[in-house]
């Protein structure tokens, strides 16, 4: 999460993906540190499993699994919460090789939220930028998901 010129948004460190056109796209158009991935999600009844191991060329390893699953009702962050702060973003932020600043405006409705638990049994996403993430209990929450629309991207000025 950043502010550039006054402006709150989202920074992207990595984004992984299984889609390697999308991935290529990702990076071409927006800007973006998408990264080819071997992923895998698998639902059912009581839990999400999800795998994800990074297999771009060059690109440092990472490596997430985990089991994860809501335990709440559905609820609507309030303003002034940290889980509004997280969710209610509506702006990206990206440089390309020169180092130009650009940004892209998003919209979708308020995230439905739902408390959540995760077994997280490996979790390397961070190694390569040099953060050793604690092993202490996180914040979770589940959401189903939202329908999100998306501006082009802008160089920012």
């Amino acid at each position: 999460y950043v502010k550039y010129k006054g402006r709150r948004g989202v920074w992207f460190m990595s984004l992984d993906a299984a889609n390697p056109l999308a991935v290529r796209m990702a990076r071409w158009q927006f800007h973006l540190p998408y990264f080819d991935a071997k992923m895998s999600c698998i639902k059912n009844d009581k839990e999400i499993q999800y795998c994800s191991k990074r297999t771009h060329q060059g690109a440092a390893a990472a490596d997430y699994m985990a089991r994860y699953r809501p335990v709440g009702d559905v609820y609507q962050s309030a303003a002034g919460s940290i889980e509004h702060w997280l969710t209610e973003q509506y702006v990206f932020y990206s440089a390309d090789r020169n180092g130009d600043i650009y940004h892209g405006d998003v919209d979708h409705t308020p995230w439905p939220l739902q408390i959540a638990e995760a077994e997280v049994e490996q979790n390397t996403m961070t190694k390569w930028l040099g953060i050793d993430l604690p092993d202490t209990k996180p914040l979770l929450h589940f959401s189903n998901g939202v329908d999100v629309v998306g501006w082009l991207l802008r160089k920012s000025k």
